[in-house]
Protein backbone atom coordinates (compact mmCIF):
# COMPACT_ATOMS: atom_id res chain seq x y z
CA UNK A 1 0.00 0.00 0.00
CA UNK A 2 1.61 4.02 -0.54
CA UNK A 3 1.81 5.85 1.98
CA UNK A 4 1.28 9.62 2.17
CA UNK A 5 2.39 12.47 4.99
CA UNK A 6 -0.41 14.04 6.63
CA UNK A 7 -1.41 16.21 10.13
CA UNK A 8 -3.22 14.01 12.36
CA UNK A 9 -5.33 16.02 14.91
CA UNK A 10 -5.19 13.25 18.04
CA UNK A 11 -6.48 14.90 20.65
CA UNK A 12 -7.04 18.52 22.06
CA UNK A 13 -3.75 20.30 21.33
CA UNK A 14 -2.25 17.24 19.98
CA UNK A 15 -1.13 17.38 16.79
CA UNK A 16 1.41 15.28 14.56
CA UNK A 17 3.11 15.06 11.24
CA UNK A 18 3.09 11.29 10.36
CA UNK A 19 2.86 8.90 7.47
CA UNK A 20 -0.26 7.13 6.70
CA UNK A 21 -2.08 5.17 4.16
CA UNK A 22 -2.76 6.82 0.90
CA UNK A 23 -6.70 6.75 0.13
CA UNK A 24 -7.99 4.84 -2.85
CA UNK A 25 -11.62 6.21 -4.79
CA UNK A 26 -14.40 3.96 -4.56
CA UNK A 27 -17.12 3.59 -7.07
CA UNK A 28 -18.24 7.37 -7.50
CA UNK A 29 -15.27 9.11 -6.25
CA UNK A 30 -12.42 11.20 -7.35
CA UNK A 31 -9.02 10.93 -5.60
CA UNK A 32 -6.70 14.57 -5.67
CA UNK A 33 -3.71 15.31 -5.14
CA UNK A 34 -3.95 17.98 -2.37
CA UNK A 35 -1.68 21.48 -4.25
CA UNK A 36 -2.60 23.29 -1.66
CA UNK A 37 -4.75 23.47 1.52
CA UNK A 38 -5.92 26.29 3.77
CA UNK A 39 -5.75 27.28 7.46
CA UNK A 40 -9.38 28.25 8.59
CA UNK A 41 -9.92 29.66 12.18
CA UNK A 42 -12.78 26.57 12.60
CA UNK A 43 -9.51 24.64 12.22
CA UNK A 44 -7.39 26.54 14.79
CA UNK A 45 -10.77 26.03 17.31
CA UNK A 46 -10.62 22.46 16.79
CA UNK A 47 -7.47 22.15 17.52
CA UNK A 48 -7.64 24.64 20.36
CA UNK A 49 -11.42 24.35 21.74
CA UNK A 50 -13.16 21.29 20.21
CA UNK A 51 -10.97 18.52 20.11
CA UNK A 52 -11.38 15.68 17.11
CA UNK A 53 -14.49 14.21 16.09
CA UNK A 54 -13.14 11.10 16.32
CA UNK A 55 -9.22 10.70 16.69
CA UNK A 56 -7.24 10.87 14.52
CA UNK A 57 -9.01 13.24 12.58
CA UNK A 58 -7.38 14.70 9.15
CA UNK A 59 -8.44 18.41 9.39
CA UNK A 60 -8.23 20.64 6.15
CA UNK A 61 -11.70 21.86 4.47
CA UNK A 62 -9.80 24.55 1.64
CA UNK A 63 -8.29 22.18 -0.42
CA UNK A 64 -7.28 22.69 -4.43
CA UNK A 65 -5.91 19.61 -6.21
CA UNK A 66 -5.61 17.50 -9.53
CA UNK A 67 -7.42 14.56 -10.00
CA UNK A 68 -4.81 11.50 -10.25
CA UNK A 69 -7.30 8.90 -10.05
CA UNK A 70 -11.26 8.12 -10.27
CA UNK A 71 -13.41 4.98 -9.40
CA UNK A 72 -16.21 3.95 -11.42
CA UNK A 73 -18.87 5.45 -13.00
CA UNK A 74 -17.27 8.90 -12.23
CA UNK A 75 -17.49 9.68 -16.14
CA UNK A 76 -17.73 13.45 -16.39
CA UNK A 77 -14.20 14.50 -14.79
CA UNK A 78 -10.52 13.57 -16.39
CA UNK A 79 -7.23 12.96 -14.86
CA UNK A 80 -5.70 15.96 -14.48
CA UNK A 81 -7.96 18.57 -14.08
CA UNK A 82 -7.79 20.61 -11.23
CA UNK A 83 -10.17 21.58 -8.58
CA UNK A 84 -11.35 22.20 -4.95
CA UNK A 85 -13.00 20.13 -2.32
CA UNK A 86 -17.33 21.23 -1.25
CA UNK A 87 -16.42 19.62 2.18
CA UNK A 88 -20.20 19.23 3.10
CA UNK A 89 -21.83 16.15 2.22
CA UNK A 90 -25.43 16.58 2.82
CA UNK A 91 -27.91 13.40 3.59
CA UNK A 92 -30.15 14.70 0.74
CA UNK A 93 -33.30 13.23 2.38
CA UNK A 94 -34.40 15.06 4.98
CA UNK A 95 -36.52 18.13 4.79
CA UNK A 96 -34.01 20.84 4.82
CA UNK A 97 -31.80 19.13 1.91
CA UNK A 98 -35.37 18.34 -0.06
CA UNK A 99 -36.04 22.21 -0.28
CA UNK A 100 -32.45 22.73 -1.19
CA UNK A 101 -30.88 24.37 1.87
CA UNK A 102 -28.44 22.30 2.23
CA UNK A 103 -26.10 23.77 4.59
CA UNK A 104 -28.81 23.13 6.99
CA UNK A 105 -29.09 19.27 6.48
CA UNK A 106 -29.75 17.46 9.24
CA UNK A 107 -27.59 14.65 8.82
CA UNK A 108 -24.35 15.97 7.18
CA UNK A 109 -21.03 15.22 6.96
CA UNK A 110 -18.13 17.23 6.68
CA UNK A 111 -14.46 16.78 5.64
CA UNK A 112 -11.61 18.15 7.75
CA UNK A 113 -14.36 17.65 11.01
CA UNK A 114 -16.62 14.49 10.20
CA UNK A 115 -14.10 12.50 7.86
CA UNK A 116 -10.27 13.00 7.09
CA UNK A 117 -9.75 16.27 5.14
CA UNK A 118 -7.07 17.65 2.79
CA UNK A 119 -4.03 18.35 5.35
CA UNK A 120 -2.40 15.67 3.63
CA UNK A 121 -0.81 14.44 0.29
CA UNK A 122 -4.37 13.19 -1.29
CA UNK A 123 -7.69 12.87 -0.60
CA UNK A 124 -10.61 11.20 -1.83
CA UNK A 125 -14.23 12.57 -2.35
CA UNK A 126 -17.50 12.11 -3.99
CA UNK A 127 -18.18 13.55 -7.62
CA UNK A 128 -20.33 15.86 -6.63
CA UNK A 129 -17.70 17.17 -3.65
CA UNK A 130 -15.62 17.85 -6.77
CA UNK A 131 -15.28 21.27 -7.94
CA UNK A 132 -13.80 21.93 -11.10
CA UNK A 133 -11.26 24.79 -11.63
CA UNK A 134 -10.75 25.32 -15.34
CA UNK A 135 -7.56 27.46 -16.62
CA UNK A 136 -4.37 28.72 -14.91
CA UNK A 137 -5.57 30.26 -11.62
CA UNK A 138 -2.75 29.84 -9.05
CA UNK A 139 -3.00 27.52 -6.43
CA UNK A 140 -2.80 30.17 -3.53
CA UNK A 141 -5.75 31.29 -5.18
CA UNK A 142 -7.90 28.64 -6.26
CA UNK A 143 -7.86 27.56 -2.43
CA UNK A 144 -9.78 30.58 -1.71
CA UNK A 145 -13.11 29.55 -3.68
CA UNK A 146 -14.58 27.62 -0.26
CA UNK A 147 -13.98 30.58 2.25
CA UNK A 148 -15.10 33.45 -0.45
CA UNK A 149 -18.42 31.08 -0.99
CA UNK A 150 -18.56 31.17 2.66
CA UNK A 151 -18.87 35.26 3.01
CA UNK A 152 -21.42 35.39 -0.09
CA UNK A 153 -23.48 33.03 1.48
CA UNK A 154 -23.86 34.74 4.43
CA UNK A 155 -24.31 38.47 2.49
CA UNK A 156 -26.77 36.55 0.17
CA UNK A 157 -28.67 35.28 3.04
CA UNK A 158 -28.54 39.01 4.16
CA UNK A 159 -29.91 40.09 1.29
CA UNK A 160 -26.77 42.85 0.36
CA UNK A 161 -28.06 44.91 -2.79
CA UNK A 162 -26.34 47.63 -4.43
CA UNK A 163 -26.00 51.06 -2.85
CA UNK A 164 -26.38 49.57 0.48
CA UNK A 165 -23.95 50.76 3.31
CA UNK A 166 -22.09 47.56 5.27
CA UNK A 167 -20.50 47.34 8.18
CA UNK A 168 -17.90 44.27 9.21
CA UNK A 169 -17.08 43.57 12.84
CA UNK A 170 -13.92 40.96 12.60
CA UNK A 171 -11.04 42.01 10.34
CA UNK A 172 -9.77 38.49 9.92
CA UNK A 173 -9.67 36.37 6.54
CA UNK A 174 -13.52 36.61 6.89
CA UNK A 175 -14.09 39.90 7.33
CA UNK A 176 -11.21 40.40 4.74
CA UNK A 177 -13.44 38.34 2.12
CA UNK A 178 -16.51 39.71 3.01
CA UNK A 179 -15.94 43.36 3.17
CA UNK A 180 -14.78 43.25 -0.90
CA UNK A 181 -16.90 40.25 -1.60
CA UNK A 182 -19.68 43.22 -0.71
CA UNK A 183 -17.94 46.09 -2.50
CA UNK A 184 -18.88 43.46 -5.58
CA UNK A 185 -22.38 43.11 -5.10
CA UNK A 186 -22.24 46.91 -5.10
CA UNK A 187 -22.14 47.94 -1.68
CA UNK A 188 -21.93 52.07 -1.87
CA UNK A 189 -19.67 52.34 1.74
CA UNK A 190 -17.73 49.39 3.83
CA UNK A 191 -16.49 49.40 7.00
CA UNK A 192 -13.95 47.18 9.16
CA UNK A 193 -13.65 46.98 12.34
CA UNK A 194 -10.88 45.18 14.21
CA UNK A 195 -8.77 45.24 17.46
CA UNK A 196 -5.33 43.74 15.90
CA UNK A 197 -3.70 46.86 14.15
CA UNK A 198 -1.89 44.02 12.29
CA UNK A 199 -4.80 43.18 10.85
CA UNK A 200 -6.17 46.46 10.22
CA UNK A 201 -2.92 47.29 8.34
CA UNK A 202 -3.75 44.03 6.02
CA UNK A 203 -7.12 44.66 5.57
CA UNK A 204 -6.16 48.28 4.86
CA UNK A 205 -4.42 47.40 1.87
CA UNK A 206 -5.97 44.49 0.94
CA UNK A 207 -10.39 45.29 0.85
CA UNK A 208 -10.31 49.06 -0.01
CA UNK A 209 -12.74 49.27 3.03
CA UNK A 210 -12.77 52.04 5.77
CA UNK A 211 -11.28 50.65 8.72
CA UNK A 212 -11.05 50.90 11.70
CA UNK A 213 -9.22 50.38 14.93
CA UNK A 214 -11.41 49.22 17.77
CA UNK A 215 -8.49 49.53 20.06
CA UNK A 216 -8.25 52.83 19.54
CA UNK A 217 -11.82 54.51 19.27
CA UNK A 218 -15.22 53.33 19.39
CA UNK A 219 -16.49 51.51 16.67
CA UNK A 220 -19.92 52.25 17.18
CA UNK A 221 -19.50 56.33 17.65
CA UNK A 222 -17.20 56.12 14.43
CA UNK A 223 -19.69 54.39 11.77
CA UNK A 224 -22.34 56.39 13.22
CA UNK A 225 -20.53 59.75 12.93
CA UNK A 226 -19.54 58.58 9.11
CA UNK A 227 -23.16 57.79 8.19
CA UNK A 228 -24.62 60.88 9.25
CA UNK A 229 -25.84 59.52 12.76
CA UNK A 230 -28.00 57.28 10.30
CA UNK A 231 -25.94 53.52 10.74
CA UNK A 232 -25.84 51.04 7.42
CA UNK A 233 -27.87 48.86 5.79
CA UNK A 234 -25.91 45.93 6.69
CA UNK A 235 -24.00 44.82 9.83
CA UNK A 236 -21.92 41.70 9.75
CA UNK A 237 -20.51 39.87 12.83
CA UNK A 238 -17.46 37.72 11.74
CA UNK A 239 -15.46 37.46 15.12
CA UNK A 240 -17.13 35.52 17.31
CA UNK A 241 -16.13 38.22 19.62
CA UNK A 242 -18.48 39.58 22.92
CA UNK A 243 -17.59 42.60 22.39
CA UNK A 244 -18.76 42.41 18.21
CA UNK A 245 -21.71 40.47 19.33
CA UNK A 246 -22.96 43.72 20.89
CA UNK A 247 -21.82 46.23 18.67
CA UNK A 248 -23.51 44.72 15.25
CA UNK A 249 -26.74 45.70 17.15
CA UNK A 250 -25.51 49.02 17.48
CA UNK A 251 -24.84 50.32 13.99
CA UNK A 252 -27.88 49.54 11.67
CA UNK A 253 -29.69 51.84 10.92
CA UNK A 254 -33.94 52.01 10.97
CA UNK A 255 -35.22 48.75 9.22
CA UNK A 256 -31.30 47.31 8.53
CA UNK A 257 -30.39 43.74 8.72
CA UNK A 258 -27.79 42.59 10.80
CA UNK A 259 -25.85 38.67 10.31
CA UNK A 260 -24.05 36.61 12.56
CA UNK A 261 -21.42 34.77 11.13
CA UNK A 262 -18.84 34.66 13.38
CA UNK A 263 -18.74 31.47 15.95
CA UNK A 264 -18.22 31.98 19.50
CA UNK A 265 -17.33 29.68 22.30
CA UNK A 266 -18.50 32.21 25.36
CA UNK A 267 -21.99 33.15 26.16
CA UNK A 268 -23.07 36.24 24.51
CA UNK A 269 -23.07 39.51 27.10
CA UNK A 270 -24.88 42.73 26.20
CA UNK A 271 -27.13 45.72 27.39
CA UNK A 272 -30.38 45.25 27.46
CA UNK A 273 -30.29 48.17 25.34
CA UNK A 274 -28.62 46.67 22.61
CA UNK A 275 -30.53 43.74 22.46
CA UNK A 276 -33.88 45.93 22.53
CA UNK A 277 -32.80 47.48 19.23
CA UNK A 278 -34.09 44.75 17.69
CA UNK A 279 -37.52 45.74 18.41
CA UNK A 280 -37.11 49.57 18.89
CA UNK A 281 -35.64 49.62 15.48
CA UNK A 282 -37.28 46.71 13.49
CA UNK A 283 -33.88 44.80 12.62
CA UNK A 284 -34.06 42.04 10.73
CA UNK A 285 -31.51 39.66 12.18
CA UNK A 286 -30.30 36.37 10.85
CA UNK A 287 -27.96 33.58 10.92
CA UNK A 288 -25.19 32.21 8.23
CA UNK A 289 -23.69 28.80 8.00
CA UNK A 290 -21.23 27.52 5.40
CA UNK A 291 -22.05 27.70 2.18
CA UNK A 292 -24.12 25.87 0.04
CA UNK A 293 -27.77 26.10 -1.43
CA UNK A 294 -29.13 25.10 -4.90
CA UNK A 295 -28.57 23.42 -7.17
CA UNK A 296 -25.24 22.01 -4.82
CA UNK A 297 -22.97 22.59 -4.33
CA UNK A 298 -24.82 26.08 -4.72
CA UNK A 299 -24.88 29.66 -6.84
CA UNK A 300 -21.88 30.73 -4.00
CA UNK A 301 -19.62 28.61 -5.55
CA UNK A 302 -19.88 29.74 -9.13
CA UNK A 303 -19.87 33.35 -7.68
CA UNK A 304 -16.81 32.86 -5.59
CA UNK A 305 -14.40 31.58 -8.74
CA UNK A 306 -16.03 34.38 -10.89
CA UNK A 307 -14.66 36.69 -8.65
CA UNK A 308 -11.32 35.17 -7.70
CA UNK A 309 -10.56 35.05 -11.04
CA UNK A 310 -11.68 38.51 -12.38
CA UNK A 311 -9.70 39.45 -9.50
CA UNK A 312 -12.65 41.53 -8.15
CA UNK A 313 -11.24 39.94 -4.45
CA UNK A 314 -7.86 40.10 -3.96
CA UNK A 315 -7.12 36.72 -2.42
CA UNK A 316 -3.45 36.31 -3.03
CA UNK A 317 -2.18 39.43 -0.65
CA UNK A 318 -3.81 37.49 2.22
CA UNK A 319 -1.16 35.02 2.07
CA UNK A 320 1.10 35.37 4.83
CA UNK A 321 2.34 32.51 5.75
CA UNK A 322 3.08 29.62 3.21
CA UNK A 323 4.15 26.17 4.79
CA UNK A 324 4.85 22.51 4.86
CA UNK A 325 2.83 19.59 6.40
CA UNK A 326 5.97 19.03 8.77
CA UNK A 327 5.72 22.48 9.88
CA UNK A 328 1.97 22.07 10.77
CA UNK A 329 2.19 21.20 13.82
CA UNK A 330 3.80 24.25 14.86
CA UNK A 331 1.95 26.32 13.22
CA UNK A 332 -1.28 25.36 14.85
CA UNK A 333 0.36 25.91 18.53
CA UNK A 334 1.36 29.02 17.40
CA UNK A 335 -1.88 30.44 16.30
CA UNK A 336 -3.82 28.71 18.97
CA UNK A 337 -1.10 30.77 21.15
CA UNK A 338 -2.05 33.47 19.60
CA UNK A 339 1.88 34.23 19.20
CA UNK A 340 1.87 35.06 15.67
CA UNK A 341 -1.06 37.29 13.71
CA UNK A 342 -1.46 35.53 10.46
CA UNK A 343 -3.47 36.26 7.44
CA UNK A 344 -4.50 32.51 5.45
CA UNK A 345 -1.81 29.67 6.39
CA UNK A 346 -1.29 27.48 3.30
CA UNK A 347 -0.11 24.19 3.80
CA UNK A 348 1.79 22.85 0.50
CA UNK A 349 2.40 18.50 0.79
CA UNK A 350 5.18 18.70 -1.57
Amino acid sequence: MERMRALLLNAREDMTAASVEKPEPAGGEVLMRVLAAGICGSDVSRYGKIGPYKPPLIMGHEVFGRVEGKGAGVEDVTVGETGVLVPLVPCGKCPSCRTGRYSLCDDYDLFGARRDGGFAGYIRCPRDNFFRVEGDLPAEEAVFVEPVATAAHALMNVGVRAGDTVAFFGGGVMGMLGAQVAATMGASSVFLVDISGDKIRLAKKVTGAETIDASLVDPVKQILDMTGGMGVDVAVEASGATAAQEQVLLVPKKGGRVVYLGISYLPPVMQARSFQNIARRELVVTGSWMSHSHPFPGREWAFALQVIKERRVRVAEMVTHRISLDDGPAMFRALNAGSIVAGKVLLFPD
